[in-house]
């Protein structure tokens, strides 16, 4: 788990229906088993392209410039992309406020 602001994203691949993104992390803060990341970390989420795409569920992750956010990460290859932190879904993040309460939409 990754406690950390999100300082920037961008679109690194495409397919039919969905991206692949890439959201720049500073770490505020992690589990202890977490700790050998350095103080900022490129995690990988998909995006929807197209709204027709059908999926519907599991919710894409909304990942926002400037939010501070609760990620928790498995390790994934995309493409030939290796090892990698990824989001699977919109459930494996919380938005947090500066005082770690969980922020409403």
């Amino acid at each position: 788990m990754i406690i950390g602001l999100v300082r920037d994203t961008r679109m690194i691949q495409t397919n039919e229906y969905d991206g692949v993104w890439r959201a720049d992390v500073e770490i505020q803060s992690t589990l202890k088993q977490d700790t050998n990341l350095p103080k900022r970390v490129f995690i990988y989420y998909e995006q929807e392209l197209r709204p027709d795409s059908g999926r519907r569920c599991p919710p894409y992750p909304q990942v926002a410039i400037g939010d501070k956010t609760k990620f928790w990460c498995a390790r994934e290859d995309i493409k030939e992309l290796k090892n990698v932190l990824f989001v699977p879904s919109g459930s494996w993040l919380r938005w947090l406020d500066k005082n770690f309460a969980v922020r409403k939409p």
